[in-house]
């Protein structure tokens, strides 16, 4: 159940995986298995923090965290502690994300997990990013992007080329950012696998939008189109993150192209509703870009 959960999660349908998550956890509680109960408090916890409920997947996370300390189960124990350093990133607390990410690589070199290591890689990258520092981000990305391919585990592959490709553009180095995320399109492709999907979508629009030279209306138009699309999707799977970064997006493409009104108020509104939520880092964001504007 729970690994079925997992994959409906991948494929946009958060509320059959939510309740198979919630009856998994049920079981394991009623037949006494810590570590599987642990395990299912994780995965709980990552598809509350993908549906906006940062309050939710931090409680989970530290009940999971618990249990895992006390049975001694380290490789779980890495995945809690990666998966509070997202939801601190998220709430914008940048050094207690960073924190609980360096904590989970420490465990996860310790016990020789290279896959894992690699993945607190690119989540580090993701933070360098955040703090201005994209020269270290590539770095890292790089690193994440060739063990996975010595992996071959290509979704993986596909992230650490997204953050790879942000990394390079914010370094101002469009032809490889633009290089580095098509190579992560054609390796999602592969995989169905909506968040990375998005993931993509946000880094090559990012992209587009710096590249364009003399953006005419009809690109622009088709610009728009798909990450409104994108925006649909997110909304109607449940994933609130993603939202909150298409809207914001959008609101940088209206800035862009003088359509200032709609901007502030797509701006504003998302100014808002992530606070609401405690998606601060977004917040902050979104208000930089009113006051730029």
């Amino acid at each position: 159940m729970g690994n079925i959960a997992n994959v409906e999660d991948a494929q946009g349908h958060l509320a059959e995986a939510l309740k198979l998550n919630q009856e998994s956890l049920a079981i394991f509680r009623e037949t006494g298995d810590q570590r599987a109960t642990g395990t299912a408090l994780g995965n709980l916890a990552v598809l509350l923090y993908e549906m906006g409920d940062l309050s939710g997947a931090k409680s989970n996370y530290a009940e999971s965290l618990e249990i895992k300390q006390k049975i001694g189960y380290q490789r779980g124990i890495a995945y809690d502690l990666s998966g509070l350093a997202e939801v601190f990133r998220a709430e914008g607390d940048l050094p207690a994300s960073r924190q609980k990410q360096e904590e989970a690589l420490v465990i996860r070199m310790k016990i020789g997990e290279k896959h894992n290591a690699a993945a607190s890689g690119v989540y580090l990258s993701q933070l360098f990013l955040e703090e201005g520092q994209p020269a270290v981000a590539e770095k890292q990305a790089r690193e994440a992007a060739a063990e996975f391919q010595s992996e071959k585990s290509e979704p993986d592959q596909s992230l650490a080329f997204v953050v790879l490709a942000q990394a390079l553009f914010a370094q101002n180095k469009i032809p490889e950012a633009r290089e580095a995320v098509e190579r992560a399109r054609k390796l999602a492709k592969k995989a169905t696998n909506i968040p990375l999907q998005l993931e993509v979508l946000l880094a090559s629009s990012r992209i587009a939008m710096a590249e364009r030279n003399t953006p005419g209306k009809s690109r622009a138009q088709d610009s728009r189109e798909k990450l409104e699309a994108a925006l649909a999707r997110a909304r109607n799977s449940g994933y609130l993150e993603y939202e909150f970064n298409l809207r914001l997006l959008l609101g940088e493409l209206d800035l862009s192209l003088g359509s200032t009104a709609r901007a502030h108020t797509e701006l504003a509104a998302l100014r808002n509703d992530a606070s609401a939520h405690g998606f601060a880092l977004i917040a902050r964001k979104a208000n930089a870009a009113l006051k730029v504007s």
